[in-house]
């Protein structure tokens, strides 16, 4: 199996899994947000239904911080703003300067393009799209079997970090990892031709503007 076939079968099996694991989003009707956890404090327990036990606070800074500015940003491009001033945070703060709101993130494209609901899952499943196939491809360049680089695939895409992350700007950043390392692989196999030094220049732009220096730190 060539690497096209490698890269069809990982899409396949990605999205079999995602399928399963996010069916809610997917099929259930709800939202990809951990929004529920605010139903732990003030003003909203006030109004939380009985026997709501909210999920996962590790999760809390997407209720709290990431999603809330990505809605912010949302609202102004729609009302033909530009999205450069948070006035809901203390007595206002920047927004498009702000490292962790990822605003020209190659993922936050979906903001621009779905209802805000939709596009949480389009981001997220455009993470694992990328994860799982930049590491399959990778896998199948060193040599290994379409099979077995599928299931690398699965295992980058669904892996603790990865996965855990997928609501936060960390996941973004570590998604392109597989990307690059096949880039640099074709360059050192091929040369600086065609259109790879452009496509890295793209990936290493969009590393830094994912929304986590740290994790993009790590994989540069």
């Amino acid at each position: 199996m060539n690497a096209r076939g490698t890269a069809l079968l990982t899409a396949a099996l990605l999205l079999l899994l995602a399928g399963a694991l996010l069916r809610e989003a997917l099929f259930g009707g709800e939202v990809l947000s951990p929004a529920g956890f605010l139903l732990k404090h003030p003003p909203w327990s006030a109004d939380a239904p009985a026997g709501v036990a909210p999920g996962n606070p590790t999760l809390a800074d997407q209720a709290t911080q990431f999603q809330p500015w990505a809605l912010i940003a949302q609202r102004q491009l729609d009302s033909g703003l530009p999205p450069l001033w948070n006035p809901f945070a203390a007595c206002g703060q920047p927004l498009l300067a702000n490292m962790q709101s990822a605003l020209l993130s190659p993922f936050a494209t979906w903001l621009h393009l779905l209802p805000f609901g939709a596009a949480l899952l389009a981001i997220a499943l455009s993470k694992l799209l990328l994860a799982g196939l930049g590491t399959a491809l990778l896998a199948r360049r060193l040599g290994c079997s379409a099979p077995a680089s599928a299931l690398a695939g699965l295992a980058f895409a669904f892996g603790g970090y990865q996965f855990l992350w997928l609501g936060h700007p960390h996941s973004s950043a570590a998604a392109l990892l597989p990307l690059l390392l096949l880039l640099v692989e074709r360059w050192q196999d091929e040369g600086a031709r065609g259109w790879l030094p452009a496509l890295w220049a793209l990936a290493v732009a969009g590393l830094l503007l994912c929304g986590h220096p740290e994790t993009a730190l790590h994989a540069g």
